[in-house]
């Protein structure tokens, strides 16, 4: 069973902060028995189904419970990762369920298949998910995998007959909140139900869960609840994903780079850094990459290309570029074994670099991301794509601003580097991309196509702004001081204390 959980916001997510202050109210009010059987020993119940979960929650009605739950049903990708997508095969709405008495006849019915990541080593799961109505205006949905034998169940899936989440009036009163005065606590009594888990088995065995799965339908449940409470409150993500390149052309390539090269890379890597973190973001990185320039092939050059990991993975997939780095990096030599790789080692000066690339990248490229909209304008209007991580001004220096209301600083950074483009010509486009790491906006620029002599002249003048500007900067820039050379400084400072 793997059930992955995303963060609930991004870091250059901007917010309402009316909305955020009543997400943090509600989301103190998470309070969850957790009730898993130690052994079969625990279980007395003939039909072998255990409530293992119930919280309560405040001021929802039925419907957002059941909004939420619509959305796993047909989006289980956003609750278990190893799902690649969901295939939905049917969903029926069954007539007259009020003629039967609560709960015995679902009102609705979604059968769908679970397509894996992984398809040459995990089956596809067909599952059938119930919808019951219950009394007091409850709810009650069960998913409910097809399979002959619990051993055809993937491991992403418990291997269980039913997984039940429900919502009933919660009878319970809170009597001993004393966080809340006494208006505010009899309206919450008026509004309180509670949410349940449950499972059922096929045999008492099967509820034994192991403790590596305990901590993962914790987190499941805990989503559940916070997922419920946006939908009350009508909480929308303000991140934009797969604008730009279609979430199913990202995740197909991202597959394919993923199985040919990530096993190779981590084995062949030779820096003290985790291989890991970097070898499955670049990957993520150069899938979008190829997704976003697909079927062009243009020519790149990476600015600040770090280890070259990206510039690799491009190179193998038959893209022609170059990468450009102050410190040479012992898994460049690693790399030229495999293919012909061109990496430079060398302080960039704006004012003198040559860029021989239709496109170029700023991956986290620090103080030469403001940079490059000047270079790619003043080189002809070359575009760019660029993910800014630290903020920094043109002088190279920490860029401190203020930032607006509900605005992350990281916000406020990307809208800055979005701007300056603009100001230099380039039509900007904004992608949050699948990365795990919080700075993961992609800033795409292109310049427009001039149609007409007057936009000819509009272009020609952007790019001689730009060369001014470059000339009148480069007066106060201080480029990064490579890590060798930080390095031998601080040890003549050494020395020189000793003497």
């Amino acid at each position: 069973m793997h059930y992955g959980s995303h963060d609930e916001t991004l870091a250059s997510e901007s917010v309402d902060l009316e909305t955020e202050t009543k997400r943090i109210e509600a989301f103190s009010l998470y309070s969850p028995t957790f009730s898993f059987p130690a052994d079969a020993k625990e279980i007395t119940s003939p039909t072998i189904t255990v409530d293992v979960a119930e919280t309560p929650i405040y001021d929802i009605k039925t419907k957002h419970f059941q909004s939420v739950l619509e959305r796993w049903a047909f989006n289980a990708e956003l609750i278990i990762p190893p799902v690649e997508k969901t295939d939905v095969v049917s969903d029926s709405i069954m007539p007259n369920p009020e003629a039967q008495p609560h709960g015995v006849l679902p009102f609705r019915v979604i059968e769908r298949r679970l397509i894996p990541k992984r398809k040459n080593k995990d089956p596809v799961l067909h599952e059938r998910i119930q919808f019951f109505e219950l009394p007091d205006d409850g709810l009650r949905v069960e998913f409910e995998p097809l399979v002959v034998s619990t051993d055809k169940i993937p491991f992403f899936y418990p291997k269980v007959k039913k997984i039940v989440y429900s919502i009933h009036k919660n009878t319970r009163a809170r009597k001993d909140d004393s966080a809340y005065d006494h208006d505010h606590r009899h309206h919450h009594e008026e509004n309180n139900h509670k949410i349940v888990l449950s499972l059922t088995a096929h045999s008492s065995d099967d509820l034994c869960i192991p403790k590596r799965q305990l901590e993962i339908f914790r987190a499941l449940f805990k989503k559940l609840y916070k997922w419920t409470v946006n939908e009350m409150i009508g909480y929308r993500k303000h991140s934009v994903m797969d604008v730009l390149v279609p979430k199913d052309t990202y995740t197909e390539t991202y597959h394919r780079i993923k199985s040919k090269y990530s096993s190779k890379l981590i084995e062949m890597w030779v820096e003290k850094t985790d291989p890991q973190k970097f070898v499955f973001e670049d990957i993520a990185i150069a899938s979008w990459l190829i997704s976003l320039w697909h079927p062009k092939k243009p020519s790149f050059v990476d600015l600040g290309c770090g280890n070259g990991l990206l510039v690799y993975i491009l190179r193998m997939e038959g893209f022609e570029g170059y990468g450009i780095d102050q410190c040479s990096r012992k898994i460049w030599d690693e790399f030229s074994k495999d293919c012909h790789i061109n990496l430079e080692a060398k302080t960039i000066h704006p004012d003198s670099i040559v860029l021989n690339a239709e496109w170029i990248i700023g991956n986290h490229a620090d103080e030469l991301v403001p940079w490059i909209p000047l270079l790619g304008a003043s080189s002809g209007f070359k575009s760019f794509v660029v993910i800014p991580c630290c903020p920094h001004d043109l002088s190279g220096k920490w860029m401190q601003f203020n930032t607006k209301p509900g605005e992350s600083k990281y916000m406020a950074y990307t809208n800055y580097i979005a701007n300056l483009s603009e100001k230099y010509g380039y039509q900007m486009e904004r992608e949050f991309l699948r990365i795990p790491s919080p700075k993961n906006v992609a800033l795409v620029g292109r310049p427009a196509a001039p149609d007409n002599d007057e936009s000819k002249e509009r272009r020609e003048k952007f790019i001689q702004e730009a060369k001014k500007t470059i000339e009148v900067e480069m007066k106060r820039f201080i480029p990064r001081i490579p890590d060798n050379v930080k390095n031998e400084m601080y040890i003549e400072k050494v020395k020189a204390k000793k003497h």
